[in-house]
């Protein structure tokens, strides 16, 4: 409403820093792409309106949403944009922040000599609250990089209990968690803390007033994805083919009345089995992860899955190619 207001008074800072808030607001929630648009127009019009503090808030948001739909170069010009102007203005707080989204993206990419550039650089500033919170979790990402197991958990362990009312946040580190263990050889460890994470951010979602904000929280995030790859390497592929479809279709099916049902993976995918049978049928299913996709193939006897060596945007890439072929 404010933004409609702004643009028909032709108020430009209004309207600019209205879109600013609502990309903030959106990128919370998980609807990216929405995140990228409304901060991208603010970042254009504080621009234009010469407003270069608004600039580097609004260069820092759109950063968040490029790293977090897998744009990391340019999340990174962002980022790297956005520092430039904080360090011109002195502004620790927003510096701090863009020190740790790039310490994090580096970490992502296992370059960790870089990772630990941009954490000395964080370090060298006076972040106070939450940036001292992300100088934490930062050090602590730098010790599991770097296979120091009881530091890296330690630190993880430590911040959980800062985090708690930050559903993103806390899944991230019980997700980090959990990687930590598999490293380790903690199956039962990591099976625990991946399925809280995962929890975490269902409750979460489920607290979300529109349906549409909770089906997109549960979709833009990779919740379950790391979850579905410890179960293939376990031989579990029911299990990770149950937890699958539950990314699928769990809102939607709450939405409709359908109480879930805590059915073993091997009892579920055998009643499957048994339908086919009768049927005459086989099922292929599959699931898009941010770093591999999964097929599934089930028949009257027998489930097998396949990783398909293709990410989540390599293949709304090839979509979005084939559609525009069609066009």
């Amino acid at each position: 409403q404010v933004r409609t207001v702004s643009r028909t008074l032709k108020a430009g800072p209004f309207e600019e820093r209205a879109l600013g808030v609502l990309g903030f607001a959106y990128y919370e929630v998980g609807d990216l792409q929405k995140a990228k648009e409304n901060s991208l127009a603010a970042e254009k019009l504080a621009r234009e309106l010469h407003q270069r503090r608004d600039q580097m808030a609004w260069l820092l948001n759109s950063g968040r949403a490029y790293g977090a739909t897998g744009q990391s170069g340019l999340a990174r010009e962002d980022y790297e944009k956005a520092l430039a102007l904080a360090l011109e203005f002195h502004d620790d707080a927003i510096a701090a922040k863009c020190l740790h989204n790039l310490t994090q993206m580096e970490l992502a990419h296992g370059t960790i000599a870089a990772a630990e550039h941009y954490h000395n650089q964080s370090r060298s500033l006076h972040p106070e609250g939450d940036d001292v919170r992300d100088q934490t979790l930062d050090e602590a990402g730098i010790a599991a990089a770097k296979h120091d197991w009881p530091r890296a958990e330690a630190l993880f362990l430590e911040l959980l209990p800062q985090v708690r009312k930050v559903p993103r946040l806390t899944w991230s580190i019980q997700a980090s968690l959990a990687r930590l263990y598999v490293a380790q050889g903690k199956t039962a460890s990591a099976d625990q803390w991946f399925q809280r994470g995962i929890e975490t951010m269902v409750e979460a979602a489920a607290k979300m007033k529109k349906t549409e904000f909770q089906i997109v929280m549960l979709d833009s995030w990779p919740i379950f994805d790391d979850y579905i790859a410890f179960l293939e390497s376990q031989g579990q592929p029911e299990r990770a083919l149950q937890v699958a479809q539950m990314a699928r279709a769990r809102t939607l099916a709450e939405q409709l009345g359908f109480k879930r049902q805590r059915e073993s993976a091997r009892t579920w995918v055998a009643r499957i089995e048994a339908m086919l049978r009768k049927k005459k049928a086989v099922i292929l299913a599959y699931y898009e992860g941010e770093h591999e996709a999964y097929l599934w193939a089930i028949t009257s006897k027998h489930l097998k899955s396949f990783k398909l060596g293709v990410s989540q945007n390599e293949l709304e890439t090839l979509a979005d190619t084939y559609q525009h072929e069609v066009q």
